[in-house]
């Protein structure tokens, strides 16, 4: 690990105390630190600036949520450079490192890091029209497939590589990753599934039907869903809740799994189960306190 991008939070770290302490820890084992010309006057000659982030770089340190580690994603994914989180939000699910903790960036520069490979979702949507739209931001989370109506329901079709297809009416539907497994997935009654599984996990959420459980579908697996309402309800897709499209009737989303990997940072007990467990007793003590 030589050259690494740390992104700070302004927002959610106070005088960059935190940015100080990592960059403090990353250059005392001999890596070079860029972050963004604009913070400059805040590092002093500590750090290398960038107009640029460098797609060339070894790591890519965020600081912030999960929001922040899913707005950096897409430029890690795209240059398959690895990621690691410092948790200034309220949960974090995706960022590893709590700012109590900062001595773990130490082991950055040990000899048996272990990177783990995420899979992310591609999405591309074919227009009734025959125009198609290739969405280009990776979903690192999930695809969420919503009724954009309050006064009617959506109706939707579900169909696999091999044909088989469910349909749906109802609120909508989760297509998520592992990663995403415990975001709204899991909120809409889906299952955890540990990154070690390659899957893709399909949720209803609040659809009139006794078929409402979540599917698991493979590595290889291609899911249409096609908006089959006959009221004229279009319906939102919308990635990490970043990125939006409309499909209206007769248009058909595709989602499928990337080539592109995102690549994370994992150290010892930052397991799904570990991790869900450890972040969650931290809210509900937040909550309280």
């Amino acid at each position: 690990m030589k050259k690494i991008i740390l992104l700070p939070n302004p927002e959610k770290d106070e005088g960059f105390r935190v940015a100080r302490q990592a960059i403090y820890r990353l250059r005392s084992n001999g890596a070079k630190v860029y972050v963004d010309k604009k913070y400059k006057d805040l590092y002093w000659d500590e750090v290398e600036t960038y107009k640029t982030m460098p797609s060339d770089a070894d790591l890519c340190i965020v600081m912030g949520g999960d929001g922040s580690f899913l707005d950096a994603a897409p430029f890690a994914i795209k240059n398959q450079i690895p990621m690691l989180g410092i948790n200034l939000g309220r949960i974090g699910f995706l960022s590893v490192v709590e700012p109590g903790k900062m001595a773990l960036l130490d082991k950055l520069f040990g000899k048996k890091l272990n990177i783990s490979n995420r899979i992310v979702l591609s999405l591309t949507i074919h227009k009734s029209n025959g125009d198609v739209i290739v969405v280009e931001r990776p979903a690192i989370n999930e695809v969420a497939i919503t009724n954009s109506s309050k006064l009617a329901l959506g109706e939707f079709s579900m169909t696999d590589s091999h044909g088989n297809s469910i349909a749906y009416r109802g609120d909508g539907l989760i297509l998520a990753t592992p990663t995403g497994s415990s975001a709204y997935s899991l909120s809409a009654g889906g299952p955890l599934v540990e990154n070690g599984v390659e899957a893709i996990c399909a949720t209803p959420v609040c659809v009139h039907s006794f078929f409402n459980r979540p599917v698991l579908f493979g590595l290889n697996s291609v899911i249409t869903v096609r908006n089959t309402s006959e009221r004229n309800v279009d319906l939102d897709v919308v990635v990490d809740s970043r990125h939006s499209e409309v499909l209206s009737p007769g248009d058909e989303a595709t989602i499928e799994v990337s080539d592109k990997r995102l690549l994370t940072i994992e150290y010892p007990n930052s397991g799904m189960l570990n991790t869900l467990r450890r972040k969650m007793d931290a809210a509900e003590l937040k909550k309280h306190n």
